[in-house]
This record gives structure tokens, C-alpha cells and sequence, in this order.
């Protein structure tokens, strides 16, 4: 068993994420703009949650420079809600992919357990809450991965999920 480079990872995760990020984009922008509308500036929410989906740490720093409880409110609630987005998402295009996004299916690499037991769908979802909460968090929760020798990320480790090359693809 070989288990999956970093760099076979990440450019997976890239092709996942872009893959993603138009759906989550007008999902997180319905969502907040039907039911958070007091929270959400019209014309400046859009521009919020492009930077909250490409460099959420920009939106964090932000409101540490610029403590206000609206700043906060409307943050909070957006990560909150593009982290539920994104994991459905995820998990949607993992059951497309018959167990795999399409990222890892063109890098021919697969998520399974430690002990190769069945991958539940419990531990799915986990997996794609903890990743997506993972980005939120600058990917510090990834560091792990240069570290260990199965290239396992914390969540991987918490899971106990090792991601694979897929030699039956």
C-alpha cells in the first residue's frame, strides 16, 4: 500500500475546491441574503464572502482590527455557514463519484480507514466538516500531514483515515 504524496493531496484538494466554490458561493449567498438579511450589506456581502471563501484568515484579521459586534455576528455566521455548505457539497460529490471527488479520482488516490474497515459515511462527513473547518483555520490542522509518515492531516489522525493511492482505478 503507498500511501498519497502531499503534493498529489493538495492539487486534489484544488481541484475539489474549485469544482466547489461557484455552488458554494451562491449557496452561502442565498442563504445569508434570505435568512441573515439583517446581518448582510447588500453590496458589500458579496465582496465579504469572496474573501471569507478564498483567504478566510484576511476576514479574521479584519475584525480583530475592527471589533464591532456587526463584524463579528456577520463572520461568524458566514463561516458557520459555509462550512455546512461545503461539507454537504462535498459529501454530494463523493456520492457522485461513487466514493470519491472528482479531484481524487484524477489523481487516482482514495480515502480509507486505518484498518481498512468500511469508510462510513459517519466518518465522511466528518472528515469533510474537519477539512472545511481546517481551511478556516489557515490549514493549520493539515500541518500534521508533513510530519507523519502515513501523511495524515489531524483530522486523518482523529478518524483514523489514511488517504491511499487507488491502485484499482
Amino acid at each position: 500500500m503507498k500511501y498519497a504524496s502531499l503534493g498529489e493531496r493538495i492539487m486534489a484538494y484544488l481541484m475539489d475546491y474549485f469544482m466547489i466554490i461557484i455552488p458554494l458561493f451562491i449557496g452561502v449567498a442565498f442563504i445569508m441574503t434570505t435568512y441573515f438579511k439583517q446581518y448582510t450589506d447588500g453590496q458589500a456581502y458579496p465582496f465579504i464572502l469572496l474573501i471569507l471563501l478564498i483567504f478566510p484568515i484576511y476576514m479574521f484579521g479584519y475584525v480583530l482590527m475592527h471589533p464591532t459586534i456587526g463584524n463579528m455576528k456577520i463572520i461568524f455566521i458566514s463561516v458557520l455557514v459555509i462550512v455546512i455548505v461545503e461539507t454537504c457539497l462535498v459529501i454530494i460529490m463523493e456520492f457522485i463519484g461513487k466514493g470519491n471527488t472528482i479531484g481524487k479520482n484524477i489523481y487516482k488516490i482514495k480515502v480509507t480507514t486505518s484498518d481498512h474497515a468500511n469508510y462510513s459515511i459517519g466518518k465522511r462527513v466528518c472528515r469533510a466538516l474537519l477539512k472545511s473547518v481546517s481551511r478556516n483555520l489557515m490549514f493549520i490542522p493539515c500541518i500534521s500531514s508533513l510530519f507523519t509518515m502515513k501523511r495524515q492531516g489531524i483530522y486523518d489522525i482523529l478518524l483514523k483515515t489514511i488517504v491511499i493511492k487507488n491502485i484499482e482505478h
